[in-house]
């Protein structure tokens, strides 16, 4: 395969990222990944748990879905729904904030170019 030049240097192009707002990006990413997996481990559990009913089940289900641990859980993987969800929550909280600091940077240095 043959890359072809562009003509400029590429340090004009590297010094319109902003590794914040990508690092940013990364944790909301990773959050989102984190919530899916304590979601799939909390399903996995309530899903072979005999002693419930198909009511509490699908009741159990519902809050697992909504990133809620519910009581028929133990405590662990409660904790780690919350902990994940709480993650996630902080991680998309502070992406949009990051990527607009982010953004404006890159406008000010084309503008100055």
């Amino acid at each position: 395969m043959a890359l072809r030049g562009s003509g400029f240097p590429v340090d004009s192009v590297l010094a319109l990222a902003d590794r914040a707002s990508a690092r940013a990006a990364d944790e909301l990413i990773a959050s989102e990944a984190d919530l899916d997996d304590a979601r799939q481990q909390a399903l996995e559990t309530i899903k072979n748990d005999q002693s419930l009913g198909p009511v509490d089940r699908r009741t159990a289900v519902k809050n697992i879905r909504k990133g809620e641990g519910p009581p028929c859980l133990d405590a662990t993987l409660r904790d780690a729904l919350a902990a994940a969800r709480a993650r996630l929550e902080a991680a998309a909280a502070a992406y949009p904030a990051s990527y607009r600091a982010g953004r404006a940077e890159a406008f000010a240095h084309l503008h100055a170019t």
